[in-house]
């Protein structure tokens, strides 16, 4: 199916979450799962079964014009829900309907409601919508914070993370719980980004170079976040100019100062909570540069990683030496 546009939002089926069947509501994506294929996506609201049965005859045509939910979706789901499959020609769409209600009323179907992010909209309005903390800038004029040495204790809610003092050390490593897998499947893919971020990555790392067939790497996704998950939240990355003389900040180890990923400014905190990065990554300093050109780049809310690993604070992509072909645009570090 094409992507369709409407008041500004560019809406396309969310793939990460990889749903059986799925349809638009206005500003709103409705996402159908077999009982079975339940992802328990994080971070997304799901359906109460007596709400969703109650919507089922609102999903459907109103017109030959006006088509949300297709036969084929509903087919689709119907096969991979009862492991029925062959004589679909037998049963009508009125059948289908009535099975679905019921499939979601017994809990055999299970939805999710989801809102892309509109491109005219605010970072901090999304963010506040779906309760997502975008952290707690350092004081103006922080130039350099003492080595995250201990991490700290953290106090992890559904969306909200707090750095509260060098306590205690906390876990570095991914957390691999029941919401694990669905908060990796909030990472921007290609599918779900922009035109304008698609035109980005094509110009920056270009179709060519897209594929590494040697370490099976597509960059397009790997630098979006959907590869193993963090990165920019779906439905929010957008194209940015910053301007030259434009300062940011970020940590790593004390071997990789020019890295690709920056903040606007310094977040109090655990940048491996906040900035949701890998296992391994040690960020034991933090730096800062300006940029001595104007330059394109990739902004975004920042997307979670495992259940510990919550992200947030909006983050910046610029291209980097990381991808040998990618343009570099010219920094001084501070």
């Amino acid at each position: 199916m094409a992507p369709a546009r409407r008041q500004g939002t560019y809406f396309t089926m969310l793939s990460t979450l990889d749903a059986t069947a799925w349809v638009r509501r206005g500003d709103w994506i409705v996402y159908l799962f077999p009982w079975h294929q339940n992802p328990k996506p994080r971070g997304i609201e799901p359906l109460t079964e007596g709400y969703a049965a109650d919507s089922v005859e609102s999903w459907f045509p109103i017109d030959d014009h006006h088509w949300y939910f297709t036969r084929w979706d509903l087919s689709r789901l119907f096969q991979e829900t009862t492991g029925i499959r062959g004589d679909l020609y037998l049963r009508s769409t009125p059948e289908l309907r009535r099975w679905l209600q019921r499939g979601l009323l017994d809990g055999e179907v299970v939805a999710y409601l989801w809102r892309p992010m509109d491109q005219a909209e605010s970072f901090a309005s999304y963010a506040t919508d779906f309760g997502i903390s975008l952290g707690k800038p350092l004081p103006t004029g922080t130039m350099r914070v003492d080595p995250v040495q201990p991490v700290g204790v953290v106090e992890d809610g559904p969306q909200y993370t707090r750095y509260v003092g060098h306590t205690s050390t906390a876990e570095r490593e991914n957390v691999l719980d029941e919401t694990c897998p669905s908060a990796n499947w909030r990472s921007e893919s290609y599918e779900t980004a922009s035109p304008e971020v698609r035109e980005w990555l094509d110009k920056y790392i270009t179709k060519k170079y897209r594929y590494d067939p040697k370490s099976v790497t597509d960059y397009y996704n790997d630098t979006l976040g959907f590869a193993a998950g963090g990165g920019f939240l779906q439905t929010t990355t957008r194209v940015a100019v910053l301007a030259k003389g434009s300062t940011l900040c970020r940590f790593h180890d004390g071997k990789g100062a020019d890295g690709s990923w920056w903040f606007r400014e310094p977040i109090d905190g655990d940048p491996v909570v906040y900035a949701a990065l890998p296992p391994g990554s040690d960020p034991k300093e933090m730096v800062m540069c300006r940029v001595n050109e104007e330059v394109e780049v990739l902004e975004g809310i920042g997307a979670p990683r495992c259940s510990n690993k919550p992200g947030g604070p909006v983050q910046l992509c610029i291209p980097r030496r990381h991808v040998k072909h990618w343009m570099e645009p010219r920094i001084t570090l501070l």
